[in-house]
């Protein structure tokens, strides 16, 4: 009986102060000498009724029925204190990381903004894609390049949003090497009248690069760590991408954690990358109706041909159903290379040959095709700063 009452006293405390706390009888050699929250150990042998360290209270008293109103007052004196430790030592890493983040990132979308604009003068069948990252890419640089963003104000109120996220939603929240690592306590999704176990989760936000991962500790299937989440990590966002995007470009930490803390308790089967009737059941087998089911979904030409799976009875029109409706972004990665994406490619290149130089697509035939645009601009070539084109400075004479 005294042992849960202290044991409840201290979970108390640490909903109340938000702080992640290990309760211990002993430290035996076994236990990791590391803890990442507060230690409270119990050691009767202890010399000293209490010993405070920055982040651990070791208490040198039996617990028992005589003891427990000492003890009580030792927890209530000295839990404060380990938290505002804790909570100050969190805060100085969080400002660290945001405050080395943005410069990082100011670096990485100069250079995202410069590709983009060689891109769209090349690429004009991608032109709406790529000026719509472009200007997002501006206005997240904009924003990180005002010299008061993030203040020292912002960063403070946005970790006095994050440290209600413990222990109430996630075990703990770490930040170290450009990233914010949250663990989740086991997550577990109702679906069809059935609860999967899914496991725990740590949700990583890369605040150099601003992406989100998901790696599960104790429940991958298949090697796939979440329905929603492939094998490297990455996650199927859905109609949250957006949001999820501007949260990270504006460092909005807490608001990324409270969305995705939703997300990985939600299940959308047509979205999946896996069903998550596999949870259950490693060697769960689909229905008979598999291909017509998938195919009802929409997959049909380009996707059966990376699809591959020649038992399907739809794979073997798959080339003639993607040549009927070709793509410039999938055709230009192709390696089938059928007439009509052939022709799609050089209607490309007849269009733009200079686009081919500085062209980024590697696995198309016009890629860098000097020739092509020395034939088309031969008065250009004098003043053109193309290092890997052999006619560069070249004059229309000279040749």
């Amino acid at each position: 009986m005294p042992w849960e009452k202290i044991e409840r006293l201290i979970q108390s405390q640490a909903q109340k102060l938000n702080i992640p706390v290990q309760t211990l009888q002993h430290l035996s050699d076994s236990q990791p000498t590391q803890y990442p929250g507060i230690r409270i150990i119990f050691d009767s042998n202890s010399q000293k009724q209490v010993t405070l360290g920055e982040s651990f209270l070791v208490i040198g008293l039996p617990v028992t029925r005589e003891t427990l109103k000492p003890i009580t007052q030792i927890i209530q004196d000295n839990l404060p204190k380990l938290a505002r430790n804790y909570h100050q030592r969190q805060k100085d890493q969080l400002k660290r990381l945001v405050l080395s983040g943005i410069e990082e990132r100011r670096s990485s979308l100069k250079d995202t903004i410069q590709q983009a604009e060689y891109t769209l003068e090349s690429l004009n069948r991608e032109m709406f894609e790529l000026a719509r990252k472009r200007e997002l890419d501006k206005t997240i640089l904009s924003h990180l390049e005002k010299p008061t963003i993030p203040p020292p104000k912002r960063i403070s109120s946005e970790y006095s949003s994050l440290k209600k996220l413990v222990p109430s939603l996630y075990q703990q929240i770490e930040f170290e090497d450009n990233t914010v690592r949250a663990k989740t306590y086991p997550v577990s999704i109702s679906y069809e009248s059935d609860d999967y176990d899914i496991g725990t989760l740590v949700i990583e936000l890369n605040l150099s690069r601003g992406q989100a991962k998901i790696t599960n500790l104790t429940n991958a299937s298949n090697g796939y760590p979440h329905p929603h989440v492939n094998e490297s990590g990455e996650i199927c966002l859905g109609n949250i991408s957006t949001g999820l995007a501007r949260m990270l470009g504006e460092f909005e930490i807490y608001g990324a954690l409270e969305l995705l803390h939703k997300f990985v308790h939600t299940y959308n089967e047509p979205d999946a990358y896996q069903k998550i009737q596999y949870w259950d059941d490693p060697d769960y087998c689909e229905e008979d109706d598999e291909y017509e089911r998938c195919r009802n979904g929409g997959s049909y030409g380009r996707a059966c041909l990376d699809c591959g799976d020649s038992e399907c009875p739809y794979y073997d029109n798959a080339l003639e159903e993607c040549s009927e409706e070709p793509d410039f972004a999938k055709c230009v990665a192709c390696g089938e290379r059928c007439n009509a994406g052939k022709e799609l490619l050089s209607d490309c290149h007849n269009e733009n040959p200079l686009g081919c130089m500085t062209c980024s697509f590697s696995s198309c035939p016009h890629f860098r095709d000097d020739e092509s645009c020395r034939g088309a601009n031969p008065d250009s070539c004098k003043t053109c700063n193309i290092d890997y084109c052999q006619y560069k400075g070249v004059s229309n004479e000279a040749a």
